[in-house]
């Protein structure tokens, strides 16, 4: 039956007083707010979020078109409860000709029970029975996973998603029995209308499984961030309903990375779960373009380029000496991609066979700038794959550490092209 969506087109006179007026509405709501040149998203609960394009008429007076687009799955009912009212409530802001199209009878009739049971819940079992019926035994599926993020070490015979791993053989036995209300509790984040004791603890459980490096909160912002939203929800959500189940071990564990004294009733149940929350907790696969490289799930990404033409992605952990990883991408105009490295120069030279290509790498020591300045040495590889040529740089400060980035390039593999 498709995504459940919404979607929206009007005209503005001036897109920056718009801006200014969302900008204060966020801020009454608690909403996340990202501007950029051509549009902007309202982030109503972790992925469930509100896009929206602008495009300026010809002429002296024109006008600014406004439109965007709202999937409300798999976030649930609660969602696109929640993003309908957020969306009329933007008429007051001086939005012409504001047009709402939504997919669902909802916004005629609004009863949620029937949004729910006639909309969401149907198109749930389609989703999961697709997901259990290309399950391959021996492998790891997915449901509603982002692929152009990272993917979780793999567990055989499971199903990842945002709220967590499901065995296929659970998921398989709730669609013989029926039991929908089971599977929208455990997939559904805002499955009710209104915020609840539920629909906060399930924000972050989605943070704690997808988003959360399990690290200490003094090693970056972006961890205290995280660490900090999780435990403000999580406190909210057993104030509001003590007898919910909570993550309970879990949010200890990160309440001594937070340097923050526990704060949830005693009598808090312990939620249960299939297998141990946090998929950065372990090794994660992680994708630059098609390359595919394990890497540990506490990396931070950042994105680099030093103004000189050399841009690409980097993972490190800012916190402790392991190896730097850098990985960027050329492609040839004339075919197939071709080696670059002077393999002469290079230790301990391996190569690898790979889907459409080849890769090799070997190690040396860098020079020193100062006398007194580490050693450092760095593993460089290649990976030529049709028109394709990747470059890593692997960058680490002990010698021991090259073993284990050896076994990483062994492991590398190459996703299709999309589409094919």
């Amino acid at each position: 039956m498709g995504n459940i969506d919404l979607t929206y087109t009007g005209k503005i006179r001036n897109k920056d007083s718009l801006v200014k007026a969302v900008q204060r509405l966020a801020r009454q709501q608690n909403l996340r707010l990202g501007v950029w040149g051509e549009g902007m998203r309202i982030v109503l609960c972790p992925g469930g979020y509100l896009d929206f394009a602008w495009t300026k008429e010809k002429g002296l007076f024109g006008q600014w078109n406004l439109r965007g687009g709202c999937n409300t799955t798999p976030a649930g009912p609660g969602f696109h409860k929640a993003a309908l009212e957020l969306l009329e409530s933007l008429e007051r802001l001086g939005i012409k000709e504001w047009t709402i199209q939504d997919r669902t009878d909802y916004r005629e009739d609004r009863n949620f029970a029937a949004l729910r049971g006639e909309w969401f819940l149907p198109w749930l079992e389609e989703q999961v029975h697709g997901a259990v019926d290309k399950a391959v035994p021996g492998e790891m599926g997915y449901l509603f996973w982002d692929q152009d993020q990272y993917r979780p070490e793999k567990v055989p015979d499971t199903i990842v998603t945002p709220m967590g791993r499901f065995p296929v053989a659970w998921l398989r036995e709730q669609l013989d029995r029926g039991n929908l209300e089971v599977l929208a509790d455990r997939l559904f984040l805002w499955d009710a209308p209104g915020t609840d004791a539920r629909q906060l603890r399930n924000r972050a459980l989605k943070q704690l499984w997808e988003d959360c490096y399990f690290a200490p909160s003094d090693r970056s912002p972006q961890d205290r961030q995280i660490n900090e939203a999780i435990l403000d929800t999580l406190e909210r959500s057993a104030a509001m309903d003590p007898s919910l189940p909570q993550p309970v071990a879990d949010y200890r564990e990160l309440c001594i990375m937070d340097d923050r004294t526990p704060n949830l009733p005693e009598e808090v149940p312990e939620l249960e779960e299939f297998y141990p929350i946090g998929y950065r907790k372990g090794e994660v696969l992680q994708p630059y373009d098609r390359i595919v490289v394990p890497l540990p799930g506490m990396y931070h990404y950042e994105w680099a380029d030093d103004g000189m033409g050399s841009v690409g992605g980097v993972w490190r952990d800012e916190e402790s000496e392991s190896p730097i990883w850098h990985m960027t991408a050329f492609r040839s105009s004339i075919g197939q991609a071709q080696f670059g490295l002077k393999l002469e120069e290079l230790q301990d030279v391996c190569t690898k066979e790979l889907e459409r290509g080849e890769a090799h790498w070997g190690w040396k020591e860098l020079p020193k700038h100062k006398a007194d300045d580490d050693q450092l040495y760095r593993v460089s590889c290649e990976a030529a794959v049709e028109d394709t040529l990747y470059v890593l740089t692997i960058t680490y400060l002990h010698p021991e550490h090259r073993e284990d980035i050896y076994q990483r390039l062994e492991r590398m593999t190459i996703l299709p092209k999309p589409g094919a």
